[in-house]
């Protein structure tokens, strides 16, 4: 709600000419910088968690509930990872395209090429999602021609063990069980 407040606020007050179009720029440029180092900041504190976590020698005591939390915050963050880059990135270029627009960096014959190429980015954030997570990329993949001619004609064996699946989703299962065992214990 603050971004577009914000974003109301610089757009008005440049269209009515109270700051300048230099001043204009600043708010994206601080939205991404602060964006990128939340995000570093979160992964390197989830990380310096799961390093604790992995060392027996600690001296401090995980729940399991602490430890399936800091595993999937970096599950999570190794999936998104691109696709906040992706965002960010497209920002920038958003950013700076209408900036060389403004400061008319740009002939004024590339201009509405680069004005085209700058509402674009909807297409790199959708491509960049649909290949940040596994099942929609196999998904995507199957649904294309392309993909599947490509497929064809580089064929790798595929090596699949039956044993390891069980064996990770037993351990899932039994670490799912013990996280709820311990979260209704903990209720009582």
């Amino acid at each position: 709600m603050t971004y577009q407040i914000s974003a109301i606020l610089v757009s008005l007050s440049v269209l009515f000419h109270k700051i300048k179009s230099t001043t204009s720029h600043i708010p994206w440029i601080v939205c991404c910088s602060i964006s990128a180092l939340v995000y570093l900041f979160v992964k390197k504190v989830n990380e310096s968690f799961n390093r604790d976590i992995k060392n027996p020698n600690r001296k401090r005591i995980f729940t399991v509930s602490q430890q399936f939390q800091v595993k999937e915050n970096l599950r999570a963050l190794r999936l998104g990872t691109r696709l906040v880059f992706a965002v960010l990135a497209s920002i920038a270029l958003c950013g700076s395209g209408i900036a060389a627009l403004t400061f008319e960096f740009i002939p004024t014959y590339y201009s509405h090429f680069i004005e085209n190429f700058i509402f674009l980015n909807p297409y790199i954030v959708c491509f960049t999602a649909m290949f940040s997570v596994p099942q929609w990329e196999k998904q995507f993949k199957k649904m294309f021609l392309t993909f599947r001619i490509i497929k064809k004609t580089r064929r790798k064996p595929q090596l699949t063990s039956v044993e390891t699946i069980d064996n990770s989703k037993k351990n899932l299962d039994v670490e799912t069980n013990l996280y709820f065992k311990q979260l209704a214990d903990s209720w009582i």
